[in-house]
């Protein structure tokens, strides 16, 4: 028998003959078509004949089987007004086996404050490097211009910080994205990493914190830096171009967007003066052995960081690179995108600038845009590299279009769209590359206002005409992080008797600029099973 607990009314009965021997052991099976309707059974069972019976009465939970299916439907909106979204093809086109439904609604004005979470990652050095330490100096003077240019914004960090329990990354947050898979997966660590970096930011912009890190992190690099202008990887190592080359390039680029001060600007001389030492020396290497002269990649970076900021050289330099530069444009179909990304750069520095405007043009067309990924390159010469995916093509293909602004009219839409995609692949990734993230924030720093970090209005949703406002059923009510929180994040939890049972459409009143990404989960009942 199984019984109703609630009712104590016998819900199925059944019986069978069977036989066992002495000592032995014997199986019986039942059927019984298991529904939803009763959450738990009694499963009462006995035996016996005519000399001898026994039984016994024990509880069955009934545990279903329903499969959670998470549809996403995800939509930018990239100017102040409405839109509205039709969302009747969500839950099977309404249909009656889709159960369990609920729509959740994610939401940030202000994108650029994804990519400005990373900055954490790399402003605590836990490599004491050269790279590291660079890195962690250009976060530190990018988070104290990010602080003095928006003065408001601290009063955000100091509510988001009062919520803490709430600071959550965005894999976190979405519950409904979870699953025993995924916590196997290095997508939850992922988000525990980021959650840890989101808590850490508030202190970040701490006024003595900053200046704290500012000071130590120059005087530990200061004291890698040789006697010649190199940099060793690691203290006690030989020196190292490479490493050389890259802390230059982060510490000039500091010097442009965030300003410096006088010790800074004396490590950047003294690196160019190594790093031209090691061109001169190759180039009459190759003037000695007769050899063509013409410029690697690793030479064109060369040249573009030189660029960065003016400095003096020798007559020796100057021949070497004007020689250089008379042959950069002779074959730009060899180039990557990363390469005549640069040398555009370059040339427009040295003068070159009707040929620099032939290779940023040459970077628009290999260009492809989707409306809600942004613009971005997707060709074999947007290599990838150790440095992760293809953000540093992606970054210097943006810096040659911006020097290049005013030679074509559109620019600012292109460098917009590109911000967008690198906007976008901060969503997906966890960026604790070094480089990457300099490279990264850099370009954000003097990105249109719309992704830079900004005061923002919220926008208005209604579902079916009904407005959704935080009193709107008691999961309405909870956002994950609430509109105090500086990132601009909200998240609306729409009850199943609000949705409408065919036809759904979602209207957005936008009030600025930013992303508004959204997910819809719904669930199907397959099957249910009984479970002893």
């Amino acid at each position: 028998e199984l019984i109703d607990p609630e009712t104590e009314k016998t819900v199925h009965k059944a019986s069978k003959k069977f036989s066992v021997d002495k000592n032995g052991t014997v199986s019986v099976e039942f059927d019984f078509s298991v529904s939803d309707k009763y959450p738990l059974l009694i499963c009462r069972i006995s035996a016996g004949n005519k000399m001898f019976s026994d039984g016994e009465r024990s509880y069955l939970p009934v545990l279903t089987s329903k499969k959670y299916i998470t549809e996403t439907v995800p939509f930018f909106i990239d100017s102040i007004g409405t839109k509205s979204i039709d969302l009747s093809g969500m839950f099977n086109g309404g249909s009656e086996s889709a159960t369990d439904k609920q729509m959740t609604i994610e939401y940030s004005d202000n994108p650029g404050w994804t990519v400005i979470q990373a900055l954490e990652s790399i402003s605590n050095v836990d490599s004491r490097d050269a790279i590291s330490l660079s890195a962690a100096l250009y976060a530190n003077y990018a988070i104290r211009k990010i602080a003095a240019d928006n003065p408001s914004m601290l009063d955000k960090i100091e509510a988001w910080k009062n919520h803490g329990a709430q600071a959550k990354s965005n894999l976190e947050k979405n519950e409904e994205l979870k699953s025993i898979l995924l916590q196997e997966s290095p997508w939850l660590t992922t988000a525990g990493n980021e959650t840890e970096q989101m808590m850490k930011l508030a202190d970040l912009f701490d006024q003595n914190i900053m200046d704290s890190r500012i000071s130590a992190n120059m005087e530990e690099l200061r004291k890698l830096q040789n006697a010649d202008g190199s940099w060793s990887w690691f203290n006690g190592m030989e020196d190292s171009y490479y490493v050389t080359a890259t802390v230059v390039e982060h510490l000039a680029q500091l010097d442009k967007t965030a300003g410096t001060n006088q010790a800074v600007h004396d490590m950047i001389v003294k690196g160019y003066k190594y790093l031209d030492g090691k061109e001169l020396e190759k180039y009459r290497r190759m003037k000695k052995e007769k050899q063509n002269i013409a410029a690697s990649e690793t030479t064109m970076r060369y040249l573009y960081i030189s660029s960065l900021v003016k400095h003096d050289v020798s007559n020796d330099v100057k021949q070497m690179q004007k020689e250089y530069i008379e042959k950069l444009g002779q074959n730009i179909n060899a180039l990557t995108i990363y390469g005549r990304a640069n040398i555009a750069c370059v040339l427009n520095a040295y003068g070159k600038k009707e040929i620099a405007k032939d290779f940023v043009k040459s970077l628009r067309e290999y260009t492809v845009y989707k409306p809600d990924m942004g613009r971005y390159y997707d060709t074999d010469r947007a290599y990838y590299s150790w440095m992760d995916y293809r953000i540093p093509t992606h970054i210097a293909a943006m810096k040659a279009m911006r020097m290049m602004e005013k030679d074509f009219n559109d620019t600012q839409d292109y460098l917009n769209n590109m911000t967008l995609w690198l906007i976008r692949q901060k969503q997906t990734q966890s960026w604790d590359n070094p480089i990457n993230t300099v490279n990264a924030v850099g370009e954000l720093l003097q990105a249109d206002k719309e992704f830079a970090i900004h005061d923002t209005a919220e926008a208005r949703f209604s579902l079916n005409g009904k407005e959704l406002k935080e009193t709107v059923g008691k999961k309405a009510k909870e956002p994950e992080i609430t509109s105090a929180s500086p990132n601009g994040y909200k998240k609306i939890s729409v009850p199943e008797k609000m949705l409408g049972k065919k036809k759904n459409e979602l209207t957005i009143v936008k009030q600025s600029k930013g992303i508004l990404p959204m997910y819809i989960p719904r669930s199907t009942i397959h099957s249910h099973k009984l479970f002893a």
